[in-house]
C-alpha cells in the first residue's frame, strides 16, 4: 500500500450516485452506515487489508485509511455504463512506473458469480461474531449445513435469536 500513488475507480452513474457523491462527504465518513456508502472508504480498507469485514467499520477516522483515501479517485467509466445495469467497475492502481488495471464485470456473490459454500460460512462468520460467540456461528453453520435433516424449523431459529451472554 505504501507505493501505491494512486487508485482509479470507474463506476456506472448509479455507483457513483450511491458511493461516490458527494464526493466531500463521502472521503470523511462518519458512521458505520456513511462508510458502508462510501468507495473512497471500502477501497482505502481493501487494499490496507487486503478485504472488508465487518469489524473494518472500526476503521473510520483512522489516519492511514484517511491517508489511502486521498490516493483514490472515483468517477463515471463509459465502458461500465454502457454495461448498466451489469453491476461492474474498473479498478487502476498506479505505483511508480506500474499500472495494473483490471475490470470485474460481474462481483462476487451476484447471481451469476455466486459464493461457494465455503465463502458463504466465512462472510457469515465475519458478521455474526459481532453478535455470537465462535462457537455458537459453528452450531449455527452445522444446523444450516443439514437443514434438510431438521424436525422442526424451530430448532434452527431458536439459535438465531438474541445470544446468551
Amino acid at each position: 500500500p505504501s507505493t501505491i500513488d494512486a487508485v482509479r475507480i470507474g463506476l456506472p452513474r448509479k455507483g457513483i450516485d450511491l458511493i461516490g457523491i458527494p464526493e466531500a462527504a463521502k472521503r470523511v465518513p462518519a458512521s458505520i452506515v456513511d462508510g458502508q456508502f462510501s468507495m473512497y472508504f471500502l477501497a482505502a480498507v481493501a487494499l490496507l487489508h487486503g478485504g472488508m469485514t465487518w469489524n473494518d467499520y472500526g476503521l473510520l477516522g483512522d489516519p492511514a485509511v484517511r491517508k489511502m483515501m486521498e490516493r483514490i479517485e472515483v468517477a463515471i467509466d463509459p465502458e461500465i455504463e454502457a454495461h448498466f445495469p451489469t453491476i461492474a467497475a474498473r479498478v487502476e492502481v498506479v505505483a511508480g512506473d506500474k499500472t495494473i488495471r483490471r475490470v470485474n464485470w460481474t462481483p462476487k456473490g451476484e447471481p451469476k458469480n455466486p459464493l461457494d459454500w465455503d465463502e458463504v460460512e466465512a462472510k457469515f462468520a465475519s458478521l455474526a461474531r459481532a453478535v455470537y460467540a465462535d462457537e455458537h456461528c459453528a452450531r449455527i453453520v452445522k444446523m444450516v449445513r443439514s437443514l434438510e435433516l431438521l424436525d422442526e424449523v424451530g430448532e434452527l431459529t431458536a439459535l438465531l435469536g438474541p445470544p446468551n451472554r
